[in-house]
């Protein structure tokens, strides 16, 4: 018994924000500001069909991808101090969105450190039961092409995102302000859902 109001906007945008950039690696603060002012404009877009909000955060967050990729890129080009002390939040809700795009480098710096460095220890872990040991340097090599290959299937799939699928994640964030188990399903997956159902 819900009623379309700025309640449920608020509670639609918030859902939204983190459908969007759950694990804060994109978005700057300011984008987040900038998204923020369509927030009461939610409930009202919906009642006269004026979608907005979808479109917006389409062109933001292409641009952030875009931004991040270009960086990740640069940044396995480059070579990480791997004894350097330092801490990686892994928490989203524990991390604040960055400021700026010296912010954003280092989160992406310590984000594809951490990465290497687990998939250096997967390594070791697995050396163990070799006879033929490989040489340490090695390891770090190997560690640091796997997670560079990760990262590019990653930044793939991401630039194969739609402003059709941004539409389908601001509805499916509306229908779960209604309800949490309540979920929007896109015409192609409702026709793919009835098929199973009937199983014809």
């Amino acid at each position: 018994d819900k009623r379309v109001n700025d309640d449920l906007a608020k509670a639609a945008f918030d859902l939204y924000l983190k459908q969007l950039d759950f694990q804060k690696r994109f978005l700057l603060q300011e984008d987040v500001e900038q998204l923020q002012k369509y927030t009461l404009r939610i409930d009202d877009n919906l009642k006269n069909g004026s979608i907005i909000l979808p479109q917006v955060g389409y062109d933001i967050l292409s641009q952030r991808i875009s931004q991040a990729e270009n960086i990740s890129q640069e940044l396995l080009e480059s070579e990480f101090d791997n004894n350097k002390d330092e801490l990686y939040e892994t928490d989203p809700d524990k991390l604040p969105y960055v400021q700026n795009e010296t912010q954003l480098r280092d989160r992406w710096r310590k984000i594809l450190k951490a990465r290497i460095i687990s998939r250096y220890l997967d390594l070791v872990e697995q050396q163990k039961e070799k006879e033929d040991k490989e040489k340490d340097e090695d390891l770090w090599k190997q560690a640091k092409e796997k997670v560079g290959k990760t990262n590019r299937d990653f930044f793939v799939r991401l630039n194969q995102e739609t402003l059709q699928d941004h539409y389908d994640r601001y509805f499916n964030a509306v229908t779960r302000a209604f309800d949490p188990h309540t979920n929007y399903m896109a015409p192609a997956k409702k026709e793919d859902f009835d098929i199973h159902m009937r199983g014809s």
